[in-house]
Parts: structure tokens; C-alpha cells; sequence
């Protein structure tokens, strides 16, 4: 994970994402912008 941090920061952002969607999933929490982040942008997709 660490080398996919250092070479594709907005890849790893996005599996870092995904993970936490899926252990909201298993723990029934709604996924939305409070809880995962989702208005925060990956490094790198910033203007």
C-alpha cells in the first residue's frame, strides 16, 4: 500500500475509500459524506 501511496496517491485515496464503504456496509452504517469523506478530493485531483 505504501508504495501506491508514494507513486498513485489518488488511487490509493480511492481503494482507502472503498475500504471504509465496505466496512460501513458491514457495520450498517450509511455511507455519505460525514462518514466517508466524499467531498474530499484525492492528491492530485485538486485545481
Amino acid at each position: 500500500m505504501e508504495n501506491i501511496r508514494a507513486r498513485r496517491p489518488a488511487e490509493a485515496f480511492r481503494a482507502a475509500q472503498a475500504v471504509l464503504a465496505g466496512t460501513a456496509a458491514a457495520l450498517g452504517i450509511e455511507p455519505g459524506e460525514g462518514t466517508l469523506g466524499g467531498h474530499t478530493l484525492p492528491p492530485g485531483d485538486r485545481d
